[in-house]
């Protein structure tokens, strides 16, 4: 399956856990994410429900929140096709 694929196969995961986890296995994570695109700046923070006005079926102990520049990016892509 390709990536193009999995990106539109849409699964929901229901069965949420409230117990606190170890951040620091985030911050690891995100510190070691290749980005997809190296010229643009971007920033995470993660945040408790008392940092938060949102109102969601759900309470969770984490969010987790993205942050990066605006850009406007044209791919330019090369495609090969086999005829084998």
């Amino acid at each position: 399956m390709s990536l193009d694929d999995q990106m539109y196969i849409r699964k929901s995961c229901r069965n949420y856990l409230d117990d606190e986890i170890d951040i620091e296995v985030i911050h690891e994570f995100i510190k070691n994410v290749k980005p997809l695109n190296e010229n643009i700046d971007y920033d995470y923070e993660v945040l408790t429900p008392d940092k938060l006005n949102i109102d969601t079926r759900w309470q969770a102990p984490y969010y987790l929140a993205l942050f990066s520049e605006k850009r406007i990016i044209i791919w330019k892509t090369s495609v090969l096709y086999s005829n084998s």
